[in-house]
């Protein structure tokens, strides 16, 4: 099954980040978004995903620096 099929039942849009922002940026919007991830862009190109697993190891390695 393509998986264009199983997106079209849902009505979210993409949600996207520049890679200049920060992590705290990324989860307020994702926070306000009610997104699981967001896409990173650069020059407006997709060049990644943020996603809440990106959350976690942000917080375990800030914890861990401190």
């Amino acid at each position: 099954m393509p998986i264009g099929i199983l997106l079209k039942d849902r009505a979210h849009s993409v949600c996207t980040i520049p890679s200049t922002r920060t992590v705290e940026d990324a989860i307020n919007l994702m926070t306000s978004k009610r997104v699981n991830a967001l896409v990173v862009t650069e020059n407006d190109q997709p060049v990644g995903i943020f996603a809440e697993r990106d959350v976690l190891r942000s917080h375990l390695k800030s914890r861990n620096a401190s």
